[in-house]
């Protein structure tokens, strides 16, 4: 099970400069602690239209070792654009995390 662990890690870590530089933003009894990552938006699915509030965005973002998945209690900044994140899934290789999130 390490080696896939090893494995999933690496992936993770060999996606993450494909992504774009965005911002975690976790939530905490003392409010939003920030935590840079990097995220791909799912262009494939978000068809022509920009992310207007209310809209919703869906971006990859690499698994690299010690990242422990958002809930839907966080948020996440990508492209000057902040979306509470709305759903959170881990691909079956566990190389990236999918999230689902609506513009604020």
């Amino acid at each position: 099970m390490a080696l896939l662990d090893d494995l999933a890690s690496a992936l993770g870590e060999a996606l993450a400069p494909l992504a774009r530089p965005a911002v975690l933003h976790r939530a905490g009894s003392g409010g939003f602690a920030d935590l840079a990552i990097r995220a791909q938006p799912d262009l494939a699915g978000a068809g022509t239209e920009g992310a207007a509030p209310g809209r919703e965005i869906r971006a990859l973002v690499p698994i690299a070792a010690p990242f422990v998945l958002p809930t839907t209690d966080d948020e996440m900044t990508l492209g000057g654009i902040r979306y509470r994140i709305a759903a959170v899934e881990a691909d079956a290789t566990g190389a990236y995390a999918v999230l689902r999130g609506h513009a604020l």
